[in-house]
């Protein structure tokens, strides 16, 4: 996405960028932060307490990501743990969100989605915080350095801005 936008391809893209890493010539013009949660099916959310530690994840069934930064991450925090390493227990590799979504509403086991994607999921679905996971991803809206957004995309940034904040307002919550 970066490079379209830096190449002129796209005028502005959507996108997130991990702590530490650089927008690589454009403007970043930040929406928020996007925290990790952990989502699971009611039964295997009962075996968890209401603030999940990746200690507690020790060989539990995981359905992740199959690869990129947040698949890295998490790997990282169970090696990497203070208690650990702990045993990362993949039972199911996914490629994107909502596939993930899908396995753990199926019962397959425990998933990790992004604060944004709680708007999105199923209300069979628990929700709990994951107190030592990874480092919350920077929302934001990508625009080429030095290139003035036009009145239209001005208006869509402004709407981006206020969904965003919808998106992230806390819903009825769900122990």
């Amino acid at each position: 996405l970066v490079d379209r936008v830096v190449a002129g391809e796209v005028d502005l893209g959507f996108g997130t960028l991990a702590r530490g890493q650089s927008a690589r010539g454009t403007t970043f013009a930040p929406l928020g932060t996007l925290d990790y949660l952990l989502v699971a099916t009611p039964a295997l959310a009962a075996r968890l307490s209401p603030s999940v530690s990746v200690r507690e994840l020790d060989g539990a069934p995981l359905v992740l990501p199959r690869q990129g930064a947040l698949r890295a991450e998490i790997e990282r925090r169970f090696v990497e743990h203070d208690g650990g390493p702990y045993f990362l227990n993949a039972v199911a590799e996914v490629e994107s969100t909502p596939r993930l979504v899908d396995l753990v509403a199926r019962g397959f086991g425990i998933g990790l989605v992004s604060r944004l994607r709680l708007s999105f999921l199923p209300p069979s679905l628990v929700v709990r915080p994951l107190i030592d996971g990874p480092a919350p991803l920077r929302a934001g809206i990508f625009l080429r350095r030095g290139v003035e957004p036009n009145a239209l995309e001005r208006e869509l940034i402004s709407r981006a801005r206020q969904r965003f904040l919808e998106l992230t307002k806390p819903r009825r919550r769900r122990a």
